[in-house]
């Protein structure tokens, strides 16, 4: 396989699997943030299902990766200032984040009648236990 930029599709599909992570566009990993990390179905010992986007294009990709190659890709990224969710873990600058506590928070919309449309969301509060970092998602 070919090193050199012009070696990958810009046509939107997703790199080989062997291939290093890299935007399709910009066909460069420097911009890139990794958002997930997933298990495969069946799992390997060796790949991912990984899922990036690139700060400076805004291409969002998923596809399997090799762990090596995510590892990487990480590490380029100077630390996390994301939230990456492995097997269901969110994980900000180390160890995965701790649970705190939770709230029930109330949204609202307008209806066709004119009339406001309350919509109650349970959540749960996550913290970075480096950091102190706080993220609120739905339950």
């Amino acid at each position: 396989m070919s090193i050199h930029p012009g070696a990958y599709p810009t046509d939107g599909a997703p790199p080989p699997p062997d291939s290093p992570l890299r935007c399709g566009t910009c066909r460069t990993d420097r911009h890139l943030r990794i958002s997930s990390i997933e298990e495969l179905s069946p799992p390997s010992n060796a790949m991912v299902q990984v899922s990036y986007a690139c700060n400076a294009c805004g291409l969002f990709s998923t596809h399997p990766a090799d762990v090596a190659q995510v590892a990487l890709a990480l590490s380029r990224a100077g630390g996390a200032s994301e939230v990456v969710i492995f097997r269901g873990q969110y994980i900000h600058c180390g160890p995965v984040m701790e649970r705190i506590g939770s709230a029930l928070r109330r949204l609202q919309a307008p209806s066709p009648a004119d009339k406001d449309v309350d919509v109650y969301i349970p959540t749960r509060v996550l913290r970075c236990v480096w950091c102190g970092f706080r993220i609120e998602l739905p339950d």
